[in-house]
């Protein structure tokens, strides 16, 4: 980084503007947290934090750019950050922090759910299935582009069978038994998936494991023109990249300018 001694080195940055605070202050049940990447020309990791209001619409809870991606820095930013600049009474009426599969992302914060002390101990952690059933498996499963119609029949099935399973089975031995019939099924049919074999056992073991995480935090509204997908935090991150598309070749002042003014226009859209 070329730091002599003196150099005051900016580590992290994190910010929420007063009328988020107050969105904030009246929906303060449900979060959403994910990482945006291409914000900045120095490749810091944007935190962006999102909430949801009674009318389903979508607002910002916090913005926070990033040293790293380690368990260290998302911890900073559960256990300091948003406790200094939200303030610990808005954080204890949290119930629901969700969030993708990243677990540096969301074990620190499960962390903080245990401690006693923490304001995050009435919140609980849910992993989105929308990165799981939607995202996940077009960039994994359906990116591998099977022409047997078997294959892809076998495919429907599988995912139509994962999506009940995160619906509606709620006990662990229930769980189990299905996954069972689902694997037993995929292997069933292994000689016709071809390279969609693997992906597919690969997305069934992580959920088999984080069971009782799952949350269907999905929709099919849109809040405006930039909110065109159904997952929270990926509209949010699409919304601040539309606003200015040199984002990732700026200065972190004149990025962070952009992510305000995409603030001030979605509080104009609300109140419109």
């Amino acid at each position: 980084m070329r730091v002599s001694n003196g150099c005051d080195v900016l580590l992290a940055l994190a910010w929420i503007t007063g009328k988020e605070i107050s969105m904030l202050e009246r929906f303060p049940e449900v979060l959403f947290a994910d990482v945006t990447e291409c914000t900045n020309k120095e490749r810091r990791g944007m935190f962006v934090c999102t909430g949801q209001d009674g009318n389903g619409n979508i607002f910002n809870a916090l913005h926070c750019y990033m040293p790293n991606g380690k368990p260290q820095t998302f911890d900073w930013i559960y256990s300091e950050a948003m406790p200094k600049l939200v303030g610990t009474s808005i954080i204890k009426r949290n119930r629901v922090l969700i969030t993708d599969g990243e677990l540096a992302m969301y074990i620190p914060h499960r962390e903080n759910t245990r401690d006693p002390t923490s304001p995050w101990k009435n919140s609980q952690h849910k992993r989105c299935t929308f990165h799981l059933l939607t995202q996940k498996w077009i960039n994994t499963v359906a990116f591998n582009n099977c022409k047997s119609k078997k294959a892809n029949l076998v495919i429907q099935t599988v995912r139509y069978w994962l999506e009940r399973l995160v619906k509606n089975v709620r006990y662990h031995y229930e769980y189990a038994d299905c996954v069972r019939h689902i694997n037993k099924f995929i292997d069933s049919n292994s000689a016709v998936l071809g390279l969609c074999l693997l992906p597919m056992q690969e997305i069934i073991s992580s959920l088999h494991t984080s069971r009782s995480y799952w949350a269907n935090c999905y929709h099919t509204k849109t809040f405006d023109n930039y909110h065109t997908i159904q997952s929270h935090t990926e509209a949010m991150n699409r919304s601040i990249k539309r606003m200015d598309k040199f984002m990732g070749s700026k200065s972190l002042h004149n990025s962070a300018s952009t992510m305000l003014r995409q603030s001030d226009q979605l509080e104009k859209k609300r109140e419109q």
